[in-house]
């Protein structure tokens, strides 16, 4: 699971982790949320992949997934992301 939260930087200054939404939660982030939708809601719907570190919604899939797979490792396929 994958959301953005704040950090500080090295001057204690709060500092966005997201560079692309600022960690905005009302704005669409495929870099920091789910890469197909980009929608933050549902961060215990979304699988990261253990190689890419993207997310995914597993309703996002093709096919969705009915729930979260209880695997040690999960991969995602380029026909696991394409839209139709």
């Amino acid at each position: 699971m994958w959301i953005c939260v704040s950090m500080y930087n090295d001057a204690g200054e709060n500092k966005a982790e997201c560079d692309h939404c600022h960690d905005n939660p009302n704005r669409l982030c495929k870099h920091c949320s789910c890469s197909v939708c980009g929608d933050k809601r549902e961060p215990d719907k979304q699988l990261m992949c253990d190689e890419c570190d993207a997310a995914y919604h597993i309703y996002c899939l093709q096919p969705p997934l009915s729930e979260i797979p209880d695997v040690d490792e999960w991969l995602v396929t380029v026909t696991q992301v394409i839209s139709v």
